[in-house]
């Protein structure tokens, strides 16, 4: 996702946690995430719960191996079951399009925040003063 190591950069170990909750599986996430050189505090993927989204099992585990509460939380997502997932837990919702012909159906599952891009989103949640 275009801007994607950009935004992580803004994620400072300091100051925030970064979780990745995926329908991928571990395998091919895992390997994946070294291929890029990409960190993150907490990686659910979907096999770990056995239910995929708009579930929020695989959510809240994320949140529970981040120690975050789902109100100090945001998660950023590109499908509408993503967005879906976010409410049903309990999480502000960001959407960023991807690569999928569905920017209207992202936008009717109305989310808290909707960007045309990650960087931007991570800086507006920055300046809202939102955990990620």
């Amino acid at each position: 996702m275009a801007g994607a190591r950009e935004a992580l950069a803004l994620l400072t170990p300091e100051s925030l946690s970064s979780g990745l909750v995926t329908s991928g599986t571990a395998e091919r996430v895992r390997r994946e995430i070294s291929r890029l050189g990409l960190a993150f505090d907490a990686v659910v993927c979907t096999e770990e719960v056995g239910r995929r989204k708009p579930d929020p099992a695989a959510l809240h585990l994320g949140l529970e191996r981040l120690g975050v509460a789902p109100r100090e939380a945001a998660y950023v997502g590109d499908s509408p079951e993503d967005i879906e997932m976010a409410r049903a837990a309990g999480v502000y919702s960001v959407a960023i399009p991807g690569a999928f012909p569905n920017r209207e159906q992202l936008r009717a599952a109305g989310p808290d925040l909707f960007s045309e891009d990650l960087l931007n989103a991570v800086r507006a949640l920055l300046g809202a003063g939102r955990s990620a």
